[in-house]
């Protein structure tokens, strides 16, 4: 049987900008129409790296050295960290800020970064310092965020949200692309995403809210646009995707609007999405959004969990988990945070999946490969072919 290979099918659709100037407004036409200058899609191949949920009290500072090593020895394009640089029972102080940046500019390649709950929601709690947890957003911010360069001893330009006028303060919501694939930072955290313990925080949680509505609403206008063939989507939280794929109704409150308009753009989009997140410490990959009106997981909606320091991956994986992300042989390494390493391939098609477990005998790199293969007419989703 004879496998052929196609571009990922563009969709084209009539530009969308919503002009209102509320809070909660749609793209800004003059800021659109510098991203849609700026973020282009090429044809170029690459790999990267996505980490999150570490350094983990002195475990995690004893792995960390290795992890990272073992990342800039893999010949990735880029790291991104999902967030959470610490635990959820470790000091917030300026010193450990500073410890993190350091370790983050010595990644050989470009590094970016959206913010985890740890490292401001949470640390108001008492085994955390006390601080107040919003000037810890705002010395996060200052921290991490200082310039449209990302991490790393190797810079790259990102797209920032604060180069809106309407939303100044938002300068961790990140945009870069890379081949024909957009990438964007979207900052929403555990802990309900900051929504319901006293009435400043709330009022944080609704100005971020309303802030990640322009945000998800320009990224996917950008995706459209300019007919990229995926995009790639990372933010910290797990907000109630624990392995079943559930309506987006049936999510933590605090995230709960901002998916509503991510399953609305993604079936609007057509192609695939990639969202990347930690949080709850498990690896996965799956379908987790059950759609509103089909009852039906949203395929071209894909998962990926990020590991832990605390727990070992999975013996197996199951073929339910249907996988379909990046297209044109994108290829994402996933760095072991556990133990034992393995390798996993997936591959993508119409109507076939498959997975293949096997160890890496290097013992530091967990790879994820997805190529983009079409099944010949008639044949059996055994017959596959890697575009590797």
């Amino acid at each position: 049987m004879t496998h052929k290979y196609f571009p990922a099918c563009l969709l084209l659709l009539t530009p969308i900008s919503l002009l209102a100037q509320g809070p909660a407004a749609g793209p800004d036409p003059a800021v659109l129409s510098r991203l849609l200058q700026r973020h282009r899609p090429q044809a170029a191949a690459f790999e990267f790296a996505a980490i999150g949920d570490q350094q983990y009290g002195a475990d995690g500072e004893r792995r960390w050295p290795s992890l990272q090593n073992s990342i800039n020895t893999s010949g990735v394009a880029l790291t991104v960290h999902v967030g959470d640089i610490k635990s959820g029972s470790t000091l917030c102080n300026n010193a450990m800020f500073a410890n993190r940046l350091e370790a983050f500019n010595n990644f050989e390649m470009p590094m970016m970064i959206t913010p985890g709950d740890n490292e401001w929601t949470d640390c108001h709690r008492e085994n955390n310092g006390s601080f107040d947890s919003l000037e810890r957003l705002d010395y996060l911010r200052g921290t991490f965020y200082r310039d449209s360069q990302s991490l790393g001893k190797r810079k790259m330009t990102v797209s920032r949200q604060s180069e809106d006028p309407r939303y100044p303060k938002y300068v961790e919501n990140q945009m870069w692309s890379m081949g024909n694939v957009l990438f964007a930072m979207v900052h929403i955290v555990g802990s309900n995403n900051n929504l319901g313990r006293n009435a400043a925080n709330d009022r944080e949680w609704k100005e971020r809210s309303d802030a990640n509505f322009n945000w998800i609403k320009t990224i996917y206008s950008v995706a459209r646009d300019n007919e990229f063939a995926a995009i790639v989507l990372m933010m910290q939280v797990n907000p109630g995707w624990n392995g079943v794929p559930v309506r987006v109704a049936a999510t933590e409150e605090g995230s709960r609007e901002a998916l509503f308009l991510m399953e609305d753009e993604t079936i609007v989009f057509g192609k695939p999405v990639l969202t990347i997140m930690g949080d709850s410490h498990i690896f996965r990959i799956d379908k987790p959004i059950l759609g509103a009106k089909t009852g039906r997981p949203l395929e071209n909606f894909t998962r990926l969990e990020v590991l832990c320091p605390a727990r070992a991956l999975p013996s197996h994986t199951s073929p339910q988990n249907r996988l379909a992300t990046l297209p044109n042989d994108v290829s994402s390494h996933i760095p072991p945070q556990c133990t034992p390493p393995h390798r996993f391939a997936f591959g993508i098609a119409p109507s076939c999946f498959w997975a293949r477990r096997s160890k890496d005998e290097g013992g530091r790199i967990i790879r994820f490969s997805p190529a983009v293969w079409v099944k010949g007419e008639g044949a059996d989703c055994g017959e596959r072919r890697s575009g590797r």
